[in-house]
């Protein structure tokens, strides 16, 4: 398992300025937190969210606004980072600012609804996060 360029460094950024980070997956749990573990990373994670039976699966909303619910947040005071175009929409009908950043697999998704698109997490700083 190897993470995207620029994700250790996000992380930590993201930890240092004290963000509320939430994993909003379609993934199932189990799955995310092997990932998490592998990485050593899950400690940087405040909540974990994934489908259920009540969320439904992306691109609805329902996982954003778990996320954000959780976190104690407003859907427009969060900042989601998404791949793929169902995210994008996902994200985007919660209502949270969204930065796209599409991978080789996604690179011909629809990323009209994105706030901003970058090409690697490496371009996330704070200077980004700010402008949203």
């Amino acid at each position: 398992m190897t993470p995207y360029d620029g994700f250790f460094e996000l992380i930590e950024l993201l930890s240092k300025h004290n963000f509320k980070i939430a994993l909003a997956s379609n993934r199932y749990i189990n799955h995310i937190f092997l990932v998490l573990k592998n990485l050593e990373v899950e400690k940087y994670f405040n909540i974990i969210v994934g489908p259920s039976e009540e969320r439904k699966h992306k691109p609805h909303p329902d996982i954003y606004l778990h996320a954000a619910k959780e976190l104690g947040l407003n859907p427009e005071d969060c900042v989601a980072l998404e791949d793929s175009e169902s995210g994008v929409i996902s994200a985007h009908s919660a209502g949270m600012k969204v930065i796209a950043i599409p991978n080789k697999y996604t690179q011909k998704h629809d990323f009209s609804k994105a706030d901003i698109i970058l090409k690697s997490l490496m371009e996330v700083n704070m200077d980004v996060l700010n402008s949203l």
